[in-house]
Formats: structure tokens, sequence, C-alpha cells
């Protein structure tokens, strides 16, 4: 599931690096964010970076989205920004957790089928779902993709 969401959803702490581009707003990787630990320029070189913080008055957090909005326009430069911030769920969400026990379901019931798209028994026909992921599996999870 990780790979079809395009991200972590577990809580844990990330490191990201942004380059200056002088536009106003920087987007997170993981969400939602739940501690924006440090937010910092650096102020020295690629070589010897010196990290220094960004004014918290400068910028807003927006944690469901993980974007912070600036006041400034961003210096240009290479990886100049740093954020450590922790984001995802302490607890995995109801529906995420009944996607994945449909999905093991699904892969559980085919255990005898599989390979096989359909048989017949005495004029009755049966066709099997051969699709990797369910489609009500997709519905659920597309609220949580990062695209």
């Amino acid at each position: 599931m990780r790979s079809y969401i395009g991200r972590e959803i577990e809580s844990a702490t990330y490191t990201e690096y942004f380059d200056g581009d002088g536009q106003r707003e920087i987007l997170m990787k993981n969400y939602p964010v739940t501690t924006l630990t440090s937010f910092e320029e650096n102020t020295g070189t690629i070589q010897t970076p010196v990290w220094t913080a960004v004014d918290s008055s400068t910028y807003k957090l927006s944690p469901n989205i993980a974007k912070l909005f600036l006041t400034f326009y961003k210096t240009r430069g290479f990886q100049n920004f740093k954020v450590v911030y922790e984001a995802g769920y302490e607890t995995i969400p109801g529906d995420i957790k009944l996607a994945t026990l449909k999905l093991a379901s699904g892969y559980y019931n085919r255990r005898t089928s599989d390979g096989i798209k359909s048989e017949g028994v005495a004029g009755d026909n049966i066709v099997y779902d051969t699709t990797e992921i369910p489609s009500d599996v997709f519905i659920i999870l597309n609220a949580y993709r990062d695209v």
C-alpha cells in the first residue's frame, strides 16, 4: 500500500532539504505534520553549511497539507533550507486498516484459484476478480494518496 499511497503514513521524524527558488511556499512530503521541530536556512556555503533558525513569525504551517507559507521569498540556492518535522498517524486510521484487511483477505481467498480466471459447473460459470487491488480498496486509499 505504501507504494500506491506514495508516502509514509506512520508517525516518524523527517528531515528534508529544499532549494531556494524565490517562491514563498515549502511543501513537505509527509503529512499530517504533528510537530515542526526546526526550520533553518543555510547562511554558509554548500561545503560548510551554517544553519540558522528562521524566525517563526515569518512563516505559518498548514499541518494537514504539510505546507509552510512564508512571508518572504526564499533566497535562491541549492538545498539551502532544512525542515525537521514529525508527521504521520500515531494510530493508523480505521479505513486504512479496513483496506489492509480487504486486500489481505482477497489474497487469501485467491489462494486456491490463483491463475484461474473462470470455471464452470453444470451450466453455471464463475468469473474471478484477477485485479491486484480491488476497486473498493483503491477508493479507500485514494483519500491518502500523494498526488
